[in-house]
């Protein structure tokens, strides 16, 4: 089962925007240069609209992991899309990363969890754009531990055939996004998100564990920014 629905499609797609990546790179990191230079909390994130008219209305994503990472000229891009329903709702986000050795990632958030993260962050959705809720959301999130929580669920499809999938979290010592991936790992979505101490409430030792992995991350990409490919959620469990 694709745990991205149309995830064949969707990949096809991201995998179009993907190769727009070398097109808007440097326009964004030259315009704001000094933003990054000059940083002192990371990672830092810049992103601007771009329409690709075939492709639809994307946001492209350049992130500085840490200050030595960035004088050494390593920086990630990503794109994401908001998703809308017929009456042009927001009903999710869609994810495009991908890594030095040219694989293509997605992810999807549905709407459900963008609204637990606008909950518990206290966020107000100003005029129906879920953005701005998804950037802060991406920025506490990237340096982040993810992992299975054993065993898979039975899930129908459409078509009423049942398929397997694997359900994770994504954590960090802030909150903890809760999806699910097929067995292949193809496409990973997220449907809700729950404050660290509330998810964690009897084990205060997994946050204090989540924090140092987290803090580890950061810090060895700051002594050795060439020992990492610019793709987030690379601490393992």
């Amino acid at each position: 089962m694709e745990a991205i629905k149309d995830y064949q499609s969707k990949l096809a797609t991201a995998r179009k925007i993907k190769e727009k990546f070398s097109d808007v790179f440097h326009v964004i990191v030259e315009r704001n240069f000094r933003k990054f230079r000059t940083a002192t909390k990371f990672p830092a994130v810049v992103y601007e609209h771009r329409n690709f008219h075939e492709l639809g209305e994307w946001y492209i994503v350049v992130t500085a992991e840490s200050k030595s990472r960035f004088r050494a000229g390593i920086i990630g891009i990503s794109a994401f899309q908001m998703l809308y329903d017929s009456n042009k709702n927001v009903i999710g986000v869609f994810l495009v990363e991908g890594d030095d050795d040219g694989h293509t990632f997605i992810e999807e958030f549905n709407r459900n969890f963008l609204d637990d993260y606008v909950d518990s962050h206290d966020m107000e959705v100003v005029n129906g754009t879920y953005v701005p809720v998804f950037i802060k959301f991406y920025k506490e999130n990237f340096f982040s531990t993810r992992k299975d929580l054993g065993g898979f669920l039975v899930m129908a499809d459409d078509e009423g055939r049942e398929h397997r999938i694997v359900p994770f979290i994504m954590a960090t010592p802030a909150g903890v996004a809760l999806g699910f991936t097929n067995e292949q790992h193809e496409g990973h979505m997220y449907v809700q998100y729950k404050p660290a101490e509330e998810y964690f409430a009897d084990d205060q030792a997994a946050i204090e564990e989540i924090s140092d992995r987290v803090l580890n991350l950061w810090n060895d990409m700051e002594k050795n920014p060439w020992k990492y490919s610019p793709l987030k959620n690379l601490v393992e469990s």
